[in-house]
């Protein structure tokens, strides 16, 4: 592989964020940092990363709490979800008090929405699928990159497991046919980053997930 992918745990909700960078040139992204900015400030360091820009795959706080931070330190922007997301994304302070938490940094001018079904490029050669995906989110999007045969699935999918729906504008059937549809038709050896939890392969999941499966519908 060209890039490699390094993994945080960060936050209360312990949730994967991920740094992935171009081996030889060192440039890379950061992917869903919903906490503990400093920590992922001095894994870049360490790794001596040039990070192009910070990726969001869904609006929820423990994904997003500590992008704009990392954008002012890091100089770059923050792109995604889809546009459906904004009432979350524009909105962490209110996510941050129904969890008292303490209030991150609103995103600003910074903040660039992703589009559906388009090829996004954040860093040269790293060609990321823009899959949209509700149900956990009516915003949230999937990242798959065929050359590196992985997708970043944020909260859609998780080993034998799916992604709540039982938040704001959530939807079970939604989510149902985001996965059906759109991570299930990739190849089965494609890695599946996780939002939470240990990461899993499309086929491990066609094969194990009680939720969704081979034999759904």
């Amino acid at each position: 592989m060209a890039f490699k992918i390094e993994s945080l745990v960060v936050g209360p909700f312990m949730q994967n964020c991920r740094l992935i960078y171009d081996s030889q040139t060192r440039e890379g992204i950061v992917t869903d940092p919903g906490d503990e900015a400093s920590r992922i400030l001095a894994l870049c360091a360490e790794l001596r990363l040039s990070i192009r820009a910070i990726v969001l795959t869904h609006g929820h706080i423990d994904h997003a709490a500590a992008a704009h931070s990392l954008s002012q330190s890091l100089n770059c922007k923050v792109y995604g979800p889809l546009k459906e997301d904004a009432f979350l994304i524009e909105d962490l302070t209110r996510q941050a008090r129904f969890f008292h938490l303490p209030a991150p940094e609103e995103l600003g001018p910074e903040l660039n929405y992703l589009t559906a079904d388009e090829t996004f490029e954040p860093v040269r050669g790293l060609k990321l699928e823009v899959l949209s995906t509700p149900g956990h989110t009516p915003g949230s999007v999937c990242l798959y990159c065929e050359a590196e045969s992985f997708v970043l699935v944020g909260d859609v999918l998780f080993l034998e497991s799916v992604g709540r729906t039982d938040f704001e504008q959530g939807s079970y059937s939604a989510l149902e046919n985001s996965i059906l549809e759109k991570l299930y038709t990739l190849p089965e050896d494609t890695a599946v980053l996780t939002g939470h939890g240990p990461d899993t392969t499309i086929g491990h999941e066609l094969d194990y997930n009680p939720y969704v499966n081979r034999n759904t519908r």
